[in-house]
């Protein structure tokens, strides 16, 4: 089943990329509007002399750049209008939503969303942003286009050509080791990077029929220095090849693709998905033998640790915020604390436990912080859920006009929030 949707969508992508050279010339001089709704991270108007291959006004030209990169360009204004949402505050900034990963980031969403774990990855259907389906900034494949050129489609087409691009990639690799089955294994992991000495990844290994399994898979690092690790891909090294030039068997799951973790040293760290199940593989043979490659293993990699966002100032939120939140303010008589309290059942969705009897006005703040959109305010989901513009179990506000106008001047200004 999985072969007959990658073919059906290598022909996808066969189609949309030969006309990527007469599309791409067409949009090389002048290149972006400068308009992803009134917002463009990567070609701002004014241009110059810009973009990839140089081509005038901001946009892409046509000179040295690869057909993935092409492609890209194709659908990037349409991806950065449709996940960036309204003046990118979702997947290019985040000031609408601050748990949006920016993986379009000015100043150029390419970059970014190369660099981002899981989403250019060899098996196109593992993607993040294929897998990530309906959320609250709608699917890639909602935009009702037709069924072959939709958002979506253009995106498998250009991921497609990412991964055989990675899959020509030579990278670094350990040398091939036998694994003991039933017992603890310990790989050097030394030679995928210069200078890195003291990394080893550790497992247990059980043969269960004759599928290979793996568990308790950990990194761990030499005392007094650090390493960031991304990706690592085992591949079954067969024993007898019925032809010597047949390339050694790659994890079919590619099990570690969202594998980006960072150890101090002398630690060990579980990997985010600390087993894998080769099932995929022939049966495993008892002279069979596994190597590692990685798409990076670093040195002395320190990330710091992601700071909270705070309110500017608590004290005004507690004296003209909360009241409306609390059932007190002239436009909403509606107490919010019978559900968004500790233990109420819309507590998950916003945490105003601090309204409460623990008065953490702070910890209110920094919530309801999370909620409001700084750059446009009646995008905020703190107004839309109230006034009745999205879907809330707690209901609406009866004066909706009053609740817009009392949070349009809260979120203003910066003098709370």
């Amino acid at each position: 089943m999985k072969t007959s949707r990658n073919v059906r969508s290598i022909l996808v992508f066969s189609t949309i990329l030969t006309g990527v050279v007469g599309a791409f010339v067409a949009c090389g001089d002048g290149g972006g509007d400068g308009n992803f709704n009134g917002y463009d991270p990567n070609h701002p108007p004014g241009g110059g002399e810009g973009g990839t291959a140089g081509g005038e006004g901001g946009g892409p030209g046509t000179g040295g750049v690869d057909p993935a990169e092409a492609l890209y360009r194709l659908l990037e204004k349409d991806l950065v209008t449709k996940c960036g949402g309204p003046g990118g505050g979702c997947h290019v900034s985040a000031t609408s939503f601050s748990t949006a990963p920016k993986f379009l980031a000015a100043p150029d969403s390419y970059k970014s969303i190369k660099a981002f774990t899981g989403i250019v990855v060899k098996d196109v259907f593992t993607s993040a942003i294929i897998t990530k389906g309906v959320h609250e900034g709608g699917s890639i494949y909602d935009d009702g286009s037709d069924a072959g050129t939709s958002l979506g489609k253009r995106v498998e087409a250009w991921l497609y050509q990412e991964s055989a691009e990675l899959q020509a990639i030579k990278r670094p690799t350990t040398d091939p080791f036998a694994v003991t089955i039933g017992a603890d294994n310990d790989v050097d992991l030394s030679k995928l990077a210069t200078g890195v000495t003291g990394v080893h990844l550790k497992f247990k290994a059980q043969l269960v029929g004759t599928t290979l399994e793996l568990t308790n898979v950990s990194l761990t690092t030499a005392a007094g220095s650090g390493v960031h690790l991304q990706h690592p891909i085992f591949y079954r090294v067969p024993a007898k090849k019925a032809n010597p030039a047949d390339p050694d068997n790659q994890d079919p799951q590619d099990t570690f693709s969202n594998t980006d973790v960072t150890v101090s040293g002398g630690a060990t760290t579980p990997l985010p998905v600390p087993f894998a199940i080769f099932s995929g593989f022939d049966p495993w043979m008892p002279t069979d033998k596994l190597r590692i490659e990685a798409y990076k293993l670093e040195a002395g990699i320190v990330k710091e640790a992601a700071v909270a966002a705070m309110c500017s100032n608590p004290t005004n939120f507690q004296n003209m915020v909360a009241p409306s939140l609390t059932g007190a303010g002239n436009s909403a008589p509606l107490n919010c604390l019978n559900c968004h309290n500790a233990g109420g059942s819309g507590n998950g969705a916003l945490n105003l436990s601090g309204l409460g009897n623990t008065k953490d006005y702070p910890g209110a703040c920094a919530a309801v912080l999370n909620k409001i959109d700084k750059t446009t305010p009646m995008n905020s989901r703190i107004i839309q859920k109230l006034d009745g513009t999205m879907g809330h179990a707690g209901g609406a506000v009866t004066n909706k006009a009053g609740w817009q106008t009392d949070w349009k001047g809260f979120i203003m200004g910066g003098t709370i929030f």
